[in-house]
């Protein structure tokens, strides 16, 4: 699932929406925020199945995003393969500041390659009213998910260097078809964020 993110509510949104156990469904999630150590990383890691990755805005070096993104793909295509499961991707790289849908970074290519599965545009609507980024506790309101049309990833196997050196103009293409087609469900949506 490739979602927009507005807030810490849309794991919650989306993953009631599909209708599957939390235990069925993991979360790519930033290391520098959610696994810092802090209460708050603690609270977040008991609620939430989250999977660590090195931002490209982070204090990591290259090498260290190159190692986490490899592993954080590996972690999802092996915890899709048991079936029944989804992985939740928000391509955006942080949640709005504003509400309106961010530019979707290209750096999540490389993981939806490895993974392999095929990609469901999702957008959440609301998320940002109840609880934006600036709110400290969240308030009542609708929030609503839609769900596109699944795409796939090209079934040609490559192996893990290959997708991380592949062509950045297939990496543009495909999260650009990714970010149009979460707009579209956006612009359904008439009281969108």
């Amino acid at each position: 699932m490739c979602a927009n993110h507005a807030s810490h509510l849309d794991y919650i949104a989306l993953v009631e929406a599909m209708g599957i156990p939390y235990s069925d469904t993991i979360a790519i999630a930033a290391m520098d925020f959610h696994f810092d150590r802090s209460l708050r990383s603690w609270v977040v890691g008991k609620m939430f199945n989250l999977v660590p990755i090195e931002r490209a805005g982070s204090n990591a070096n290259s090498l260290a995003r190159a190692s986490s993104l490899l592993s954080c793909a590996r972690d999802c295509k092996a915890f899709l393969d048991k079936g029944g499961r989804a992985v939740i991707l928000y391509p955006e790289g942080s949640r709005s500041l504003d509400g309106r849908i961010q530019t979707f970074k290209g750096g999540v290519y490389p993981i939806l390659k490895i993974i392999g599965y095929p990609v469901v545009p999702v957008h959440i609507d609301g998320t940002f009213r109840v609880f934006s980024k600036a709110r400290l506790l969240p308030r009542l309101g609708p929030i609503s998910v839609r769900f596109g049309v699944p795409r796939p990833i090209d079934p040609a196997r490559r192996t893990d260097k290959q997708v991380a050196d592949g062509s950045a103009q297939e990496a543009v293409e495909f999260v650009g078809a990714i970010e149009r087609a979460v707009r579209d469900l956006a612009r359904q949506n008439p009281s969108s964020d």
